[in-house]
């Protein structure tokens, strides 16, 4: 143990009494009467008037409050669920790409219904043609010809047609699971943001309590020294680390801010959410291959893949679908408005159409054919790599969550061995057995241990929930 020159305390190696020494000529200038060092336990003797005058200065005041963390509406986890549902422009865009799929499957239904088409035509001749026949003048086309024309066309029989509806009903299955994977993307984040404002929260709460407890010492400082069993550099310590803490209590609402101000994002807010704590938690699973079953059976990106690969062998039918001959039926009624010319013209006249179409060589269509069984093979391995990376990846964060566990139990103890590290120093000051560096360096302690059991609580909580959310669960959900 090492003293400080010339300034009537001792200090060890710790961080803390590093953080002394550093400030040495601060509290020199905030003790002038103070001439030379002591040995530990021993109380400085104050020699001559300013030294007297010293110890019995009065304490500035200590009210000044912490300020408050910004207002903002409460907040619970289902809410924020429900609103980054409602709010958020993202899952807005893939819900259109759902419309999109529906207006394509309507596309493709109507391909297969019949269709109505009319034209009215008129045409003006130079002038009319006329033929004489047997002392008659007979009119053979008029100067005004006005016709009108009424055509149903419906297909019989069109395998491309059939191809392109199961492909489009496939589409709009992938545009809401594609909804569904961006839902469970966002939700996540949401809900990492809102535990991270959970968490920033009680770090504040810390450092407030911090506060409290350095404003006690200083009130105990300035106790003993008016008592004359204290010296002044106790009192300048305690009050260099209330500021301290002060500090640090301004640092970590910034912190906490900042964490809601991304979860108002998220959540397209004006306001800075207040997260409420969750009543409960998800339920834990019992083991990691329980959740990669759940995981390959329910969730979206996986089902996404198993579409892509039906997706590709519709596009291979779709593609020998071309070779399948067609059959179409139209009906046609043609009506002169003008006055029928020739020899007993009619009025309305109606014809009905088959038409079988037989496709007979199309080397290309053979070409398209490899490329489908190609990617078939291609949506094949895609589907092998996900489930490989899924079990990986869940593996991976059911160790992580089971060491949270024993992490916390460590920050636990570490909290309640640094609390009684704590009260001894304090029972040891009072008695004259330890020194006010002591003291402060206990309550560091007790700090930064549960500054760290807070924020391992808050990183298991997370690896709980994204463990639900590998499986395959989607909060708020239809």
């Amino acid at each position: 143990m090492s003293t400080s020159a010339g300034l009537g305390w001792q200090t060890g190696g710790s961080g803390t009494g590093r953080r002394w020494r550093g400030c040495s000529i601060l509290l020199w200038l905030l003790m002038p009467s103070l001439a030379a060092a002591q040995p530990a336990g021993e109380r400085t003797e104050v020699a001559g008037e300013a030294d007297a005058a010293a110890a019995v200065e009065p304490l500035e005041p200590l009210e000044q409050p912490l300020r408050e963390a910004t207002p903002g509406p409460p907040l619970t986890l289902e809410e924020a669920f429900e609103l980054a549902r409602a709010r958020h422009p993202s899952l807005r865009g893939v819900r259109e790409e759902l419309e999109k799929a529906d207006a394509m499957l309507a596309q493709a239904w109507g391909a297969l219904l019949p269709r109505v088409s009319g034209q009215i035509m008129y045409t003006l001749n130079d002038e009319p043609t006329t033929v004489s026949f047997g002392g008659m003048s007979i009119t053979i086309r008029q100067q005004h010809i006005a016709q009108a024309q009424l055509s149903i066309q419906a297909p019989l029989f069109n395998m491309p047609i059939l191809s392109a509806i199961d492909t489009a009903r496939l589409g709009r299955s992938m545009a809401g699971l594609a909804e569904e994977e961006g839902a469970r993307q966002l939700l996540l984040g949401v809900a990492t943001a809102f535990y991270g404002s959970l968490s920033a929260r009680e770090l504040v709460e810390v450092q407030a309590d911090a506060f409290e407890k350095a404003k006690g010492r200083v009130r105990a400082a300035q106790a003993r020294l008016d008592a004359g069993a204290g010296i002044r550099i106790d009192v300048a310590r305690a009050r260099l680390e209330l500021e301290t803490a002060r500090l640090a209590h301004e640092a970590a609402l910034l912190g906490l801010d900042n964490a809601r101000q991304a979860l108002a994002g998220l959540l397209v807010m004006d306001e800075l959410p207040v997260p409420l704590v969750p009543e409960t938690n998800p339920e834990a699973p019992a083991t990691a291959e329980e959740l990669v079953e759940r995981a390959a059976a329910d969730r979206s990106d996986v089902e996404l893949k198993r579409l892509q690969i039906a997706l590709a062998e519709q596009n291979l039918e779709s593609a020998w679908a071309a070779f399948y001959p067609s059959l179409a039926l139209a009906w046609q009624l043609q009506s002169e408005l003008t006055e029928p010319a020739g020899f007993g013209g009619r009025r309305n006249a109606w014809a009905l159409v088959f038409v079988l179409s037989i496709p007979i060589y199309d080397q290309s269509r053979y070409g398209l054919l490899d490329q489908r069984r190609a990617e078939i093979r291609q949506a094949e391995s895609n589907l092998e790599a996900s489930l490989l990376a899924l079990d990986t990846e869940i593996q991976s964060a059911f160790r992580s969550y089971e060491s949270s566990l024993t992490t916390i139990d460590t920050a636990v103890r570490q909290v309640e061995l640094a609390e009684e590290a704590l009260g001894l120093a304090e029972a040891g000051f009072q008695a004259g057995a330890a020194t006010s560096l002591d003291v402060d360096d206990a309550q560091q302690r007790v700090n930064q241990a549960r500054i760290n059991l807070a924020v391992q609580r808050y990183q298991s909580r997370l690896a709980l929930l994204k463990l639900a959310f590998l499986a395959g669960e989607v909060p708020g959900g239809e």
